[in-house]
């Protein structure tokens, strides 16, 4: 478990370690999520789980040949998701030779969930953790168009934040979705709260509002998307979603905070040529915890616990600077020495 305390505005947050993580099969804290890869006569899902890290990678041709084959489509996803940073990323690429007609779908959604438990909160008013978040990643399609009997290329990207009751999933709340779409010669942003009119949502920094940034470079993603900002995670609310049934959630009361991102990509009847890539990779990036009143302002000797130990203050990244994304194998690369270091340092704790 790891305690969380804020001074005075002064001294922004510390963090006291103290840990006593409770196990993910208790459902206090883990990382999920799954994949999923569909064509005209091949469906695949796979579900995955673990205490604190996932880091998978799949990929299958279109004609169940060997990957790389010639005249075969790939498609692929590969992610890699812990607490603090998520990474998604989906692929369709290749010629599909013969297969004019094939309709391809790739999707990964991964996340994190944790119980946080509030401890001295101002009882004169609501209070809200405030979670600075950072969204960036590129788009890829070429190919099919959406004429004629074509659909052609989607590549979607998606966060989404989530508090529920721990011991009753039915009441939840749908706190903020943010979305990236392009289809075709269409963009598409979406910023929303779901659960009532009244909803927190992501409030993105002056100048980082939620945009597709076009590249005009040889050889990288011919687009980028990118924001960043914070979401209010209320303490003390109504915990039912849209107005439908649900409870109160009582100042200090413990429950349960969810993220998740998620890449999509497909081609619909496609043309042999079509692509579609998105890569939302280790690019979600949650963090500088603190706990304020409905001005802003830091509520004095407030705090709260973490199932996972996750202090929320310092993510498995950087939210002071935005990082070029790299590209598909260097970030292969990447996720490999990120497992290794992982491995190594959870070996060295006591």
């Amino acid at each position: 478990m790891k305690t969380f305390t804020q001074s005075r505005p002064a001294i922004a947050c510390a963090a006291l370690l103290a840990f006593a993580a409770l196990p993910c099969s208790a459902g206090h804290s883990g990382v999920e999520g799954y994949g999923s890869i569909a064509t005209n006569s091949l469906q695949s899902d796979t579900a995955y789980q673990n205490p604190t890290f996932l880091n998978i990678a799949r990929s299958v041709q279109s004609a169940g040949s060997p990957v790389g084959n010639i005249g075969d489509k790939v498609l692929a996803y590969q992610g890699e998701a812990q607490f603090g940073r998520i990474g998604v990323s989906s692929h369709i690429g290749g010629n599909a030779t013969g297969l004019p007609n094939l309709s391809t779908g790739v999707d990964l959604n991964l996340g994190f969930f944790d119980v946080i438990s509030p401890f001295n909160l101002n009882p004169l008013a609501s209070n809200f953790l405030r979670l600075d978040v950072q969204l960036n990643g590129t788009m890829t399609g070429g190919g099919a168009t959406d004429s004629g009997n074509s659909i052609g290329k989607l590549t979607t990207a998606r966060f989404g934040v989530s508090i529920s009751d721990p011991m009753n999933a039915n009441n939840f709340r749908n706190l903020s979705f943010i979305e990236f779409v392009w289809f075709g010669s269409n963009f598409f942003l979406t910023n929303e709260s779901a659960g009532g009119m009244d909803a927190p949502r992501f409030v993105p920094n002056a100048g980082a509002e939620p945009r597709f940034t076009q590249n005009f470079t040889p050889g990288l993603p011919p687009y980028s998307f990118a924001t960043s900002g914070y979401i209010d995670v209320p303490l003390d609310g109504d915990l039912s979603n849209q107005g439908g049934p649900g409870s109160f959630l009582a100042a200090g009361s413990p429950f349960r905070l969810d993220f998740s991102a998620a890449a999509s990509s497909s081609c619909g009847n496609e043309k042999p040529q079509c692509t579609a890539i998105t890569d939302f990779g280790s690019t979600a990036l949650i963090g500088n915890a603190r706990i304020v009143d409905p001005s802003g302002n830091i509520v004095a000797g407030a705090g709260f616990t973490s199932a996972s130990g996750y202090d929320y203050i310092t993510p498995p990244g950087s939210l002071n600077a935005t990082a070029p994304v790299p590209e598909p194998e260097t970030w292969a690369l990447m996720l490999a020495g990120i497992s290794l270091i992982g491995l190594i340092s959870r070996r060295r704790k006591p």
